[in-house]
């Protein structure tokens, strides 16, 4: 009890001198240091459209009644990092800055249902003339590589707010793979049991594009600060897409390919927004060095992500649909920086 009093008494002290410092010194004064340096570490989640893979009917009917439940794929909270440097010119007031933000997830599922509850496949082609399931299971895989290089200028509209509009330049790759797996129906050509039904897909995508944005920061005092940052890039680049289904029958030797798409190639304009808002402590040390430590909620969002075709007609093979879904990701960024 002793210590953790004298703990308290000296947080208690830090505290209050770290505010009457700040109150000593001229608020609209800025303290800019000529490099600064960061490191970003991610705690986020992505979530996707079309990442459906099965559909649960509860009472064994050939068609989807009122109980069918949609089963799907969802991917994993996991971390990455973004690694970035800088350059600011206090007598300009503004500054350069690039980034790299790396992020990899991926996510699985399975379900196995016994009669009267089927499992009615959503991505198999309809010429493989397959009836519902028994097992089934996907896995998903996303892997997210941004660069991003910006100058920006830096003005105070009131001495406890500084505010920093943005131009710059976005480079993002993103590497998405989607396979479901599912046995146990049969077949309604000739009559087979279904032992694997195989789907594989491939979802990339990279593209470049200019950038425009806006970063505030406000003074709450005792040296903690509320930030924001919202941008926006359109993305010019290009789709790389591959779908390939193979179904094994208890009848065959080999699996049978009922669909091989290897070549999908298209280009597209996509944007991108990104925006966080978060708390920053930020403390200069022997009027010299700068440290930072933030803590924030960030959220990215690309439109139009999934292109994988779905296939829908068993007598004209080639009717499809794109499931043009959305991409988000979102989660904590923690950072520490450091300026000199």
């Amino acid at each position: 009890m002793k210590y953790t009093k004298i703990a308290l008494l000296l947080l208690t002290y830090l505290s209050v001198t770290a505010c009457e410092t700040q109150n000593d010194c001229n608020p609209c004064e800025k303290t800019g240091h000529s490099f600064y340096g960061f490191v970003d570490g991610l705690y986020w989640r992505a979530y996707e459209d079309g990442l459906d893979y099965a559909i649960v009917n509860n009472n064994g009917a050939a068609h989807i009644d009122t109980c069918g439940q949609v089963q799907r794929v969802n991917f994993d909270r996991r971390g990455g990092f973004r690694l970035g440097a800088g350059y600011y010119n206090e007598a300009r007031d503004m500054g350069l800055m690039a980034y790299w933000t790396r992020f990899h997830t991926k996510g699985e599922d399975c379900l196995s249902k016994t009669f009267p509850e089927t499992i009615f496949p959503v991505w198999t082609n309809p010429g493989t003339m397959l009836t519902t399931e028994q097992n089934a299971e996907a896995c998903v895989r996303l892997d997210l590589d941004m660069l991003d290089a910006q100058l920006y200028a830096w003005f105070s509209p009131t001495c406890r707010v500084d505010v920093m509009p943005m131009l710059g330049i976005a480079y993002v790759r993103i590497d998405q793979i989607f396979n479901i797996n599912a046995n146990g129906g049969q077949s309604q050509g000739p009559v087979a049991l279904v032992l694997d039904d195989d789907i594989d897909m491939c979802n990339d995508f990279w593209g470049v594009g200019p950038k425009v944005g806006i970063r505030s920061q406000w003074d709450l005092g005792c040296n903690i600060n509320a930030v924001g940052k919202m941008d926006i890039a359109l993305l010019y680049g290009r789709y790389d897409i591959k779908q390939n289904e193979q179904v094994a029958f208890s009848n065959d030797v080999d699996p049978t390919t009922f669909l091989q798409i290897s070549c999908n190639k298209f280009r597209m304009c996509r944007p991108r927004f990104d925006l966080m808002l978060g708390l920053m402590w930020q403390t200069d040390m022997c009027d010299r060095y700068q440290l930072d430590l933030m803590v924030g909620w960030e959220q990215l969002y690309f439109f139009g992500q999934n292109q994988m075709m779905r296939f829908f007609d068993d007598v004209n093979a080639g009717s499809n649909l794109s499931v043009n879904g959305d991409l988000a990701l979102q989660g904590l960024t923690v950072r520490i920086g450091f300026g000199f």
